[in-house]
C-alpha cells in the first residue's frame, strides 16, 4: 500500500492568517481545532479555523475548498506575499521519499522539492498536475475523503449524477477506464478524421484516374489522327524526295564556257555577215543608181527622125550610126551592171541564208545557256527542297516519337495514379481495421465492458460498507448502488425514497456513512492511505448528542485502527473535551489570526 503522510503545514499571509506564520504538525489521534474572535466580542465564528484545510488544499491544488478568487486569498490587511508550505512523505514498501510544496501569491509561484532537490516543472499548471499524480488524489476525492466541510462542500448524495460518477471512479480507481475511453474516443476521432481525409483523397484520386482514362482515350484518338496525318505527310515527302533524287541523278550540266565561246564565234560571223550584206546592199544600190542614170540617158540619146527635135539640126547617117553605137554601149553597160547586180543579189541571198543559220545557231546556243541556267536553278531548288524535305521528315519522326511519348506519359500517369489509389485504399482499409479495433477496445473499457465486470465485483463490498456504517450510526436507511453508480434508497418503512426526503440530521448520517465507506474503499481498492482527515463543523450542525457520540466513537475507532490524524473543526467550547488528542486554539484580533496555545488532552 502506498502511504501519503502529511507532516507539516506552514501558513503565512493566507486569508486571515497574517505575517506571523501558523505552523501545524500533523499527528495521529483525534484532534480539535477551535478558537475565539476578539474582533466580535469573543465569539467563536469567523476565527479562521477553516483556513487550515483551505491552506492544505491550496498547497496541493492551487485553489481553496471554498473556490475563492486569488485576490481574496491574499491577506488584505498585510498585503504581503502569501505563502503556504506543505511537507509530506510518500512511503511505498521500504522506500520513503520526502516532498515539500511551497506555493505563493504575489508573486504566483509553485515550487516542488524531492529530498531537498528542486523538481519543479516548467509551469504552475504542470507542477500542480505532477503533485496530483504523486499523491494520486483529485480535488474531488480530497474534498470527500480527506476534508469534509459542511458549509462549503456539497455532500456526495447532493451532487449531480456526472459528479457522483466522476468521484466514485476516482475512489474505485476506475478513472483509468474513463481516461482510456476518452483517449480512445480522441484516437477514434483522429483516425476517423484521417479516414475521412483519405476517403476524400481516394474519391479525388479515383476521379483523377477516370479523368486520365478519358484523357487517354481522347489522346489516343488525337494520336491516331495526328499519326495518320504525319505518316501521310512523311509518305508524301518521301515520294517527292524520290522524284527529286531521280532528277538530280539525271541532271547533266552544260559546258557553258564552250557554248559561250561558240556563241562568240557565231556573233563574230554574224557581224561579218551583216557587214558583207551591208556592203553588197550598197554595191547593188550604186549599180542600180548608175543603171537608172544610163537608162535615162539612153532614153534621151538620138532620134529616128531626120531632124533633131532638140536642136532642129538635120541628122545624118553618121549621126544615126553614132547614136546607135552609143545606145548599144549604154545597153551593154546596163546589161553588165544588171549581171553584176544579179551576182551581188545571189551572194546577198547566200549571206542572208547564212545569217539565218548563224542567228538560229546563236538562238540555239542562247537557248542552251537559258536551259542550263534553268536546270542549274532547278538543281539548286531541288537540292534545297531535298534538304527541307529531309528536315521535315526528321521533324515528323520526332513528332511521331513525341506522340508515342505523350501516349506513354499518360499511360504511366494512369499507372502511377492507380498505384496511388491502391496505396490510399490500403491506408483506408488500415484505418477501417483500426476503427474496428478501437470500437472493440472502446466497448471493453466502456460501461458495458470490463469496467462493468470490475464494478460489479466491488459493488457488493462497497454496498456492504455503506450498510455497515449506516448501522453503526443508527440509521434505518438502506442505500445500494448499481453498476452505473445509480443509488437506490429505502427508508425505515421499506419504501424507496430520495436523499432529500430525509431530515438534516438523517442526511448528515448518510453523508458520514458514505464518506467512511469511500475512505475504506480508497484504502482497499486504490491501495492508497492518507494519514489525516478534516471534519469542518461536524459537531456544530444537525447531529444530536447521540449522533455526536456515535460519530466520535466511530472516529476514535478509525484513529485506533488506522493511526489517522483526525481533526475536528468546531466552535463549541467543549471541543477540547470531546477529543482525546491535541486541540489547536486560534485567536483572531485586528483581522489577523494567530496560533494560540495547543491544548493536550
Amino acid at each position: 500500500m502506498k502511504k501519503i503522510i502529511f507532516n507539516t503545514l506552514t501558513i503565512k499571509n493566507f486569508l486571515s492568517i497574517g505575517e506571523k506564520p501558523v505552523k501545524i504538525s500533523f499527528k495521529p489521534g483525534l484532534h480539535g481545532i477551535t478558537g475565539i474572535n476578539r474582533d466580535q466580542l469573543d465569539r467563536r465564528n469567523g476565527v479562521g479555523k477553516s483556513t487550515i484545510p483551505d491552506a492544505l488544499h491550496f498547497a496541493l491544488f492551487g485553489s481553496t475548498i471554498r473556490e475563492l478568487k486569488k485576490e481574496f486569498i491574499l491577506n488584505n490587511v498585510t498585503g504581503k506575499t502569501c505563502e503556504v508550505s506543505l511537507t509530506f512523505s510518500i512511503i511505498n514498501g521500504k522506500e520513503k521519499q520526502n516532498y515539500e510544496v511551497v506555493r505563493t501569491l504575489e508573486p504566483s509561484k509553485c515550487m516542488l522539492y524531492l529530498n531537498d532537490r528542486d523538481i519543479t516543472r516548467d509551469s504552475i499548471v504542470n507542477t500542480t498536475e505532477y503533485i496530483t499524480e504523486i499523491i494520486q488524489c483529485t480535488p474531488e476525492v480530497f474534498q470527500n475523503c480527506v476534508v469534509m466541510t459542511v458549509n462549503n462542500t456539497v455532500p456526495f448524495m447532493a451532487k449531480k449524477k456526472t459528479e457522483k460518477r466522476k468521484f466514485i471512479e476516482g475512489i474505485f480507481n476506475l478513472e483509468i477506464f474513463s481516461k482510456m475511453l476518452l483517449q480512445l474516443r480522441e484516437e477514434y476521432n483522429d483516425v476517423k478524421k484521417s479516414l475521412d481525409t483519405e476517403n476524400a483523397r481516394q474519391e479525388e484520386v479515383a476521379t483523377s484516374v477516370q479523368t486520365l482514362v478519358q484523357q487517354k482515350e481522347k489522346t489516343h484518338r488525337e494520336y491516331e489522327a495526328r499519326k495518320q496525318l504525319l505518316t501521310t505527310r512523311k509518305t508524301s515527302n518521301e515520294e517527292e524526295l524520290d522524284a527529286i533524287e531521280k532528277r538530280l541523278k539525271e541532271y547533266t550540266p552544260v559546258n557553258e564556257e564552250e557554248v559561250n565561246k561558240h556563241l562568240g564565234l557565231l556573233n563574230t560571223k554574224l557581224q561579218e555577215c551583216d557587214t558583207k550584206i551591208q556592203d553588197l546592199g550598197k554595191n547593188i544600190a550604186a549599180l542600180e543608181t548608175k543603171n537608172e542614170y544610163v537608162v535615162a540617158a539612153l532614153a534621151k540619146i538620138g532620134t529616128d527622125k531626120d531632124v533633131c527635135p532638140t536642136c532642129l539640126r538635120s541628122v545624118g547617117d553618121t549621126d544615126k550610126q553614132h547614136i546607135h553605137q552609143t545606145k548599144l554601149e549604154y545597153k551593154a553597160e546596163v546589161n553588165n551592171r544588171e549581171s553584176e547586180i544579179k551576182s551581188f543579189e545571189t551572194k546577198l541571198e547566200e549571206l542572208n541564208s547564212l545569217k539565218v543559220k548563224i542567228v538560229d545557231a546563236i538562238k540555239k546556243g542562247q537557248n542552251s545557256i537559258s536551259k542550263s541556267n534553268l536546270l542549274k536553278q532547278q538543281y539548286a531548288n531541288d537540292t534545297e527542297r531535298k534538304t527541307q524535305l529531309q528536315s521535315y521528315n526528321k521533324q515528323v519522326e520526332q513528332d511521331l516519337l513525341h506522340l508515342s511519348d505523350t501516349s506513354l506519359t499518360v499511360e504511366n500517369l494512369i499507372t502511377e495514379t492507380k498505384e496511388k489509389l491502391k496505396a490510399i485504399q490500403d491506408k483506408t482499409d488500415g484505418f477501417k481495421r483500426v476503427l474496428n479495433l478501437l470500437d472493440t477496445v472502446k466497448f471493453v473499457v466502456s460501461e458495458e465492458g470490463v469496467k462493468s465486470f470490475i464494478v460489479k465485483r466491488i459493488l457488493a463490498l462497497f454496498n456492504n460498507k455503506i450498510g455497515f456504517y449506516l448501522k453503526k450510526l443508527n440509521s434505518n436507511a438502506i442505500i445500494t448502488f448499481n453498476e452505473y453508480f445509480e443509488e437506490s434508497i429505502i427508508n425505515d418503512k421499506g419504501k424507496e425514497t430520495t436523499y432529500f426526503n430525509f431530515s438534516g440530521a438523517e442526511r448528515k448520517v448518510i453523508d458520514l456513512a458514505i464518506m467512511f465507506s469511500f475512505i475504506d474503499m480508497l484504502n482497499l481498492q486504490g491501495n492508497i492511505f492518507y494519514n489525516i482527515q478534516f471534519y469542518d463543523e461536524l459537531l456544530d450542525t444537525s447531529l444530536d448528542e447521540t449522533g455526536v457520540e456515535l460519530v466520535l466513537k466511530l472516529l476514535t475507532e478509525f484513529v485506533d485502527k488506522n493511526k489517522f490524524g483526525v481533526y475536528i473543526i468546531s466552535h463549541r467550547k467543549e471541543c477540547a473535551r470531546l477529543v482525546n488528542g491535541e486541540t489547536i486554539f486560534l485567536e483572531k484580533q485586528n483581522g489577523i489570526t494567530t496560533l494560540g496555545d495547543i491544548i493536550t488532552s
